[in-house]
Protein backbone atom coordinates (compact mmCIF):
# COMPACT_ATOMS: atom_id res chain seq x y z
CA UNK A 1 0.00 0.00 0.00
CA UNK A 2 3.25 2.50 1.29
CA UNK A 3 4.54 1.45 -2.33
CA UNK A 4 1.18 2.38 -4.15
CA UNK A 5 0.66 5.78 -2.40
CA UNK A 6 4.82 6.98 -3.21
CA UNK A 7 4.59 5.75 -6.66
CA UNK A 8 1.08 7.76 -6.75
CA UNK A 9 3.11 10.72 -5.30
CA UNK A 10 5.82 10.20 -7.95
CA UNK A 11 3.30 10.13 -11.32
CA UNK A 12 1.88 13.00 -9.57
CA UNK A 13 5.19 15.33 -9.56
CA UNK A 14 6.42 14.58 -12.91
CA UNK A 15 3.29 15.00 -14.43
CA UNK A 16 3.34 18.56 -12.63
CA UNK A 17 6.90 19.28 -13.64
CA UNK A 18 5.53 18.53 -17.64
CA UNK A 19 2.75 20.27 -17.44
CA UNK A 20 5.08 23.48 -16.57
CA UNK A 21 8.02 22.75 -18.65
CA UNK A 22 4.84 22.70 -21.30
CA UNK A 23 3.85 26.36 -20.30
CA UNK A 24 7.27 27.67 -20.40
CA UNK A 25 7.85 26.10 -23.75
CA UNK A 26 4.76 27.59 -24.99
CA UNK A 27 5.17 30.79 -23.73
CA UNK A 28 8.81 31.17 -25.07
CA UNK A 29 7.38 30.11 -28.29
CA UNK A 30 5.07 32.71 -28.26
CA UNK A 31 7.49 35.51 -27.19
CA UNK A 32 9.78 34.36 -29.98
CA UNK A 33 6.97 35.66 -32.62
CA UNK A 34 6.38 38.82 -31.03
CA UNK A 35 9.50 40.98 -31.76
CA UNK A 36 13.05 40.67 -33.62
CA UNK A 37 15.04 43.55 -31.75
CA UNK A 38 15.01 45.06 -28.86
CA UNK A 39 15.84 48.87 -28.83
CA UNK A 40 17.31 49.62 -24.93
CA UNK A 41 17.36 52.86 -23.83
CA UNK A 42 18.82 53.21 -20.23
CA UNK A 43 18.13 56.62 -18.08
CA UNK A 44 20.27 58.37 -16.07
CA UNK A 45 20.77 61.54 -14.56
CA UNK A 46 24.32 63.12 -14.68
CA UNK A 47 26.31 65.17 -11.71
CA UNK A 48 28.24 67.96 -12.59
CA UNK A 49 27.66 68.76 -16.04
CA UNK A 50 28.02 72.21 -17.92
CA UNK A 51 28.68 73.29 -13.75
CA UNK A 52 30.57 76.86 -14.54
CA UNK A 53 29.09 80.16 -13.32
CA UNK A 54 25.76 81.63 -14.72
CA UNK A 55 24.92 77.51 -15.93
CA UNK A 56 21.40 77.15 -16.18
CA UNK A 57 21.88 73.86 -16.69
CA UNK A 58 24.03 72.33 -13.85
CA UNK A 59 22.72 69.09 -12.25
CA UNK A 60 19.66 69.51 -14.14
CA UNK A 61 20.67 67.20 -17.11
CA UNK A 62 20.18 63.28 -18.14
CA UNK A 63 21.16 61.15 -20.85
CA UNK A 64 19.66 58.13 -22.49
CA UNK A 65 21.51 55.72 -24.21
CA UNK A 66 20.16 53.74 -26.93
CA UNK A 67 21.41 50.06 -27.83
CA UNK A 68 20.22 47.43 -30.15
CA UNK A 69 20.15 43.92 -29.88
CA UNK A 70 18.35 40.92 -31.25
CA UNK A 71 15.14 39.40 -29.33
CA UNK A 72 16.10 39.52 -25.63
CA UNK A 73 19.85 39.16 -26.35
CA UNK A 74 21.11 42.17 -24.22
CA UNK A 75 24.89 40.85 -23.67
CA UNK A 76 25.68 41.32 -27.42
CA UNK A 77 23.71 44.96 -27.56
CA UNK A 78 25.30 47.50 -30.19
CA UNK A 79 25.16 51.55 -29.18
CA UNK A 80 22.44 53.01 -31.25
CA UNK A 81 22.44 56.69 -30.02
CA UNK A 82 22.35 58.76 -26.93
CA UNK A 83 20.25 61.55 -25.98
CA UNK A 84 20.56 64.57 -23.61
CA UNK A 85 17.73 66.29 -21.83
CA UNK A 86 17.31 69.17 -19.64
CA UNK A 87 14.62 68.86 -17.26
CA UNK A 88 12.68 66.15 -19.28
CA UNK A 89 13.00 68.37 -22.72
CA UNK A 90 15.78 67.42 -25.65
CA UNK A 91 18.83 69.24 -25.90
CA UNK A 92 21.74 67.28 -28.04
CA UNK A 93 22.06 64.03 -29.76
CA UNK A 94 24.83 61.85 -30.43
CA UNK A 95 24.67 58.97 -33.25
CA UNK A 96 26.56 56.43 -33.36
CA UNK A 97 25.36 54.12 -36.74
CA UNK A 98 22.54 54.11 -38.41
CA UNK A 99 19.46 51.83 -37.29
CA UNK A 100 20.66 48.18 -36.84
CA UNK A 101 17.19 46.55 -37.78
CA UNK A 102 16.53 44.70 -40.64
CA UNK A 103 13.50 46.83 -42.34
CA UNK A 104 9.91 45.38 -41.74
CA UNK A 105 11.17 43.65 -38.47
CA UNK A 106 9.56 43.82 -35.16
CA UNK A 107 10.71 45.85 -32.60
CA UNK A 108 10.21 46.08 -28.30
CA UNK A 109 11.31 49.57 -26.75
CA UNK A 110 12.45 48.92 -23.56
CA UNK A 111 13.19 51.50 -20.88
CA UNK A 112 15.68 50.93 -18.09
CA UNK A 113 16.97 53.26 -15.30
CA UNK A 114 20.33 53.39 -14.19
CA UNK A 115 19.58 53.62 -10.61
CA UNK A 116 16.47 52.62 -9.04
CA UNK A 117 15.10 55.87 -7.76
CA UNK A 118 14.97 57.44 -11.19
CA UNK A 119 13.96 61.15 -11.10
CA UNK A 120 10.98 62.50 -12.82
CA UNK A 121 13.06 64.24 -15.23
CA UNK A 122 14.55 60.55 -16.63
CA UNK A 123 10.70 59.47 -16.65
CA UNK A 124 9.37 62.52 -18.90
CA UNK A 125 12.76 62.41 -20.89
CA UNK A 126 12.04 58.44 -21.23
CA UNK A 127 8.71 58.89 -22.61
CA UNK A 128 9.95 61.16 -25.54
CA UNK A 129 12.58 59.14 -26.17
CA UNK A 130 9.93 56.24 -26.70
CA UNK A 131 7.85 58.80 -29.07
CA UNK A 132 11.48 59.27 -30.93
CA UNK A 133 12.55 55.97 -31.12
CA UNK A 134 9.11 55.16 -32.60
CA UNK A 135 9.49 57.62 -35.67
CA UNK A 136 12.67 55.55 -36.13
CA UNK A 137 11.35 52.25 -36.49
CA UNK A 138 8.34 53.31 -38.62
CA UNK A 139 10.64 55.08 -40.93
CA UNK A 140 13.31 51.99 -40.80
CA UNK A 141 9.56 50.12 -42.18
CA UNK A 142 9.61 48.03 -38.76
CA UNK A 143 6.30 47.69 -36.28
CA UNK A 144 7.15 48.42 -32.51
CA UNK A 145 5.42 45.43 -30.67
CA UNK A 146 5.61 46.30 -27.88
CA UNK A 147 6.91 48.96 -25.38
CA UNK A 148 8.64 47.81 -21.84
CA UNK A 149 8.59 49.87 -19.29
CA UNK A 150 9.88 49.93 -15.05
CA UNK A 151 6.79 48.43 -13.06
CA UNK A 152 7.54 52.08 -10.90
CA UNK A 153 8.04 54.18 -13.68
CA UNK A 154 4.67 52.67 -15.83
CA UNK A 155 2.26 55.45 -14.65
CA UNK A 156 4.37 58.24 -14.87
CA UNK A 157 5.89 57.55 -18.24
CA UNK A 158 2.39 56.83 -19.53
CA UNK A 159 0.76 60.13 -18.10
CA UNK A 160 4.23 61.94 -19.53
CA UNK A 161 3.15 60.43 -22.48
CA UNK A 162 -0.34 61.82 -23.12
CA UNK A 163 0.82 65.19 -22.41
CA UNK A 164 3.55 64.56 -25.83
CA UNK A 165 0.11 64.14 -27.43
CA UNK A 166 -1.06 60.58 -27.03
CA UNK A 167 -3.87 59.10 -25.44
CA UNK A 168 -5.68 56.08 -24.19
CA UNK A 169 -6.65 54.35 -27.27
CA UNK A 170 -10.55 53.55 -28.13
CA UNK A 171 -11.55 50.22 -28.02
CA UNK A 172 -12.62 48.52 -31.52
CA UNK A 173 -16.22 48.18 -32.06
CA UNK A 174 -17.81 45.38 -34.18
CA UNK A 175 -16.80 46.01 -38.00
CA UNK A 176 -14.55 48.86 -36.75
CA UNK A 177 -10.72 48.74 -38.06
CA UNK A 178 -8.32 50.44 -35.66
CA UNK A 179 -5.32 51.84 -37.23
CA UNK A 180 -2.86 49.80 -35.00
CA UNK A 181 0.35 51.86 -36.83
CA UNK A 182 -0.76 55.06 -35.28
CA UNK A 183 -0.94 53.02 -31.16
CA UNK A 184 1.47 51.77 -28.83
CA UNK A 185 1.55 48.62 -26.47
CA UNK A 186 2.60 50.03 -23.46
CA UNK A 187 3.80 47.38 -20.65
CA UNK A 188 5.26 47.18 -17.01
CA UNK A 189 7.99 44.82 -16.31
CA UNK A 190 6.46 44.56 -12.85
CA UNK A 191 4.89 41.36 -11.58
CA UNK A 192 1.64 41.30 -12.28
CA UNK A 193 2.10 42.87 -15.51
CA UNK A 194 -0.15 45.91 -15.88
CA UNK A 195 -0.61 47.59 -20.03
CA UNK A 196 -2.19 50.42 -21.23
CA UNK A 197 -2.56 50.93 -25.33
CA UNK A 198 -2.18 54.01 -26.48
CA UNK A 199 -3.08 55.87 -29.79
CA UNK A 200 -1.01 58.97 -31.01
CA UNK A 201 -4.23 62.35 -31.44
Amino acid sequence: MLRRVVSLIEMTFVLVLLLLNTGNAAKSANEDTFYDYTICVTTQHLERQFKFKGSQFENKIERLDADVYDKDNEQNSVPYKSLWYWQGKPLGLEMFKHLPVERGHGVCLRIKHKTSNPSEAEKKAAANAILRLWVDARLNQSAVITVKVPGDSFYSIIENLRLQGMDVAAEAKDGEDINESMTLLIESEAIGQKHQRLAYR
